[in-house]
């Protein structure tokens, strides 16, 4: 017998009875919040100091590379004749060194200029065009755009939000679970 899927913890939400009640918990929402940043803002600041610290650390290694691959290179220039047979790679006991071929490549100084060159003289193999939803306008005419299959408009999605002097948070409370707020939430008041 399969067991039981585990239910979903509830939470049990105290009552409020007044705004004042409510007023206290968007105070202790802001508090909340304000931790959560100061929290962030030391954690930032400690990557911040490693990466610091790594990068210096790391120096010597990096240029010591460098000055050791430029003699190798030196070396082998000096002796092409003698190392290269069959191949245009070297193995030693620790490891490969050589030359090799960087396969073609396109390098453009002014796109637009290039798309203009293009476009005048017919050649549509060189441009790629990109071909995508325009969501806006499907939003102006949700009824047409309905009619595509695979589309659907999502209206009246209700979602309750809390938003402090300081931060917004919005809630699903069916879910019991954190939403992303919307950017332009000021607007839709």
């Amino acid at each position: 017998m399969a067991p039981k899927k585990a239910e979903a913890k509830r939470i049990k939400i105290p009552l409020i009875e007044n705004l004042d009640e409510a007023n206290t918990l968007l105070e202790k929402i802001a508090a909340s919040q304000r931790a959560l940043d100061t929290i962030r803002i030391e954690l930032d600041e400690e990557i911040a100091k490693l990466q610091a610290a790594a990068v210096e650390k790391a120096e010597p290694f990096n240029a010591d590379m460098l000055l050791d691959s430029l003699s190798v290179a030196e070396f082998a220039e000096r002796n092409r004749a003698d190392l290269v047979k069959d191949e245009k790679s070297i193995k030693i006991p620790a490891g490969t060194f050589g030359w090799r071929t960087n396969p073609p490549s396109v390098s453009l100084k002014d796109v637009e200029q290039v798309i203009g060159i293009c476009e005048r003289r017919k050649l549509e193999d060189f441009l790629r065009r990109k071909v995508e939803v325009n969501k806006a306008a499907m939003l102006a005419n949700p009824e047409l755009a309905e009619s595509v299959q695979g589309v659907t408009i999502k209206t009246g999605v209700e979602l309750f939000f809390v938003k402090t002097n300081e931060a917004e948070v919005c809630i699903d409370p069916q879910k019991q679970k954190f939403m992303k707020a919307k950017k332009d939430a000021d607007k839709e008041e």
